[in-house]
């Protein structure tokens, strides 16, 4: 039976401490960082004894379990309650504001995610916390987020764009299927491969403008906004009802990104009277590409990122379904791509529709 690793360091110290013959448990915890060496180890056999009687390795004891002692004491029951080391780690390198409002993040989530667990709702609200402290912390007098170039002013990220249509990543930082966040690695893929230094990017699912983020550092200007904005920069808006303010005008964008809520989040959440199920969520799609196409330029990219719900197995909202969605409001679809993880176990589905220019037809577009 897995052994909690707070109870398994105080036994620890408390073998290590006689075996030893020091004084107390902190001489005891410096000592063991040395001894706890491969070359050091070999000439304490009543030390290595003592591991084998916990079941643990000198590694794990000496890269985890001794990190205990320096943690805040506020992590270290956390780790008693059950948080994984990995986590814990993390947040013992917080500060304690930052704790408090990830672990609130991660309960939050709890009544949305019900698939991921403690410990990987904590460590995503980590990582969202991260990027809400790298976002500007100014509103740009325009409304607009500009570039942050390099001196001679060349992009600061010019990488080129993933080839194929399958885009692998080491990681989508995607704990459950119903995980709201675009992983920046996502964006940036979009961005080398639909858009062009200068452009101007609007995100109208901005959350904490991760897009925007990464559009900076690709020499785009963007303009972002969210339901529930979480950065300053952020401006608050219904996508479904856009209005010309900020700085957004009409027809202002040569690429607009729509990132829905998933299906299994928007069910829970939906504002009351709306109608529910596939239905309920295929009007939501079409009012966010309504309102996007009010803010696309003649012939401007909007892209669509969704995350298909399996459950019971159901498909909600497939490839084909939002495909249409994007058709039905005057655009052809010029791009389709999935980015996966390295696991292969988490999904994003990218649809890239070209505006149909008035007069032109969606078949010369294609060709």
């Amino acid at each position: 039976m897995p052994r909690n690793p707070v109870a398994v360091y105080a036994e620890l110290l408390r073998q290590a401490q006689d075996v030893m013959g020091l004084d107390d448990p902190a001489s005891t915890r410096s000592r063991l960082y040395t001894l706890l060496r491969k070359q050091h180890l070999e000439k304490y056999p009543e030390l290595q004894e003592v591991l084998a009687r916990l079941g643990i390795g000198a590694g794990y004891a000496r890269n985890h379990l001794l990190s205990l002692g320096g943690w805040p004491e506020d992590v270290v029951t956390l780790v008693r309650r059950g948080l994984p080391l990995k986590v814990a780690r993390r947040l013992a390198h917080v500060d304690l504001r930052t704790r408090k409002e990830a672990l609130r993040r991660a309960e939050t989530d709890k009544r949305t995610l019900d698939d991921s667990t403690w410990g990987q709702r904590v460590d995503r609200a980590i990582d969202r916390l991260a990027r809400e402290a790298d976002a500007p912390d100014i509103v740009p007098e325009d409304g607009w987020l500009s570039p942050t170039l390099t001196p001679d002013g060349s992009p600061l990220d010019p990488s080129p764009a993933p080839s194929g249509n399958v885009w692998r990543f080491p990681t989508l930082g995607a704990k459950s299927r119903a995980d709201e966040e675009l992983h920046p690695d996502l964006a940036r893929a979009i961005l080398a491969r639909y858009a062009a230094p200068g452009d101007a990017i609007v995100d109208l699912t901005a959350g904490s403008g991760t897009v925007a983020q990464v559009a900076a550092t690709r020499g785009l200007r963007s303009w972002s906004s969210d339901l529930e904005p979480r950065a300053k920069f952020v401006h608050k808006m219904n996508a479904r009802e856009v209005t010309f303010e900020n700085g957004l005008t009409p027809g202002c964008a040569n690429l607009v990104l729509v990132h829905p809520p998933t299906f299994a989040y928007w069910e829970q959440t939906r504002p009351k009277g709306t109608v529910a199920g596939p239905e309920g969520y295929a009007d939501l799609i079409a009012e966010l590409l309504d309102g996007a196409m009010q803010i696309a330029a003649p012939d401007a990219l909007l892209v669509l990122v969704g995350r298909p719900v399996r459950s019971e197995g159901i498909v909600r909202t497939a490839i084909g379904e939002l495909q249409r969605e994007l058709e039905d409001i005057g655009t052809t679809l010029i791009g389709y791509h999935l980015g996966v993880d390295e696991k292969g176990t988490e999904d994003w589905h990218v649809l890239v529709g070209r505006r149909i220019p008035d007069g032109e037809s969606a078949q010369a577009l294609r060709t």
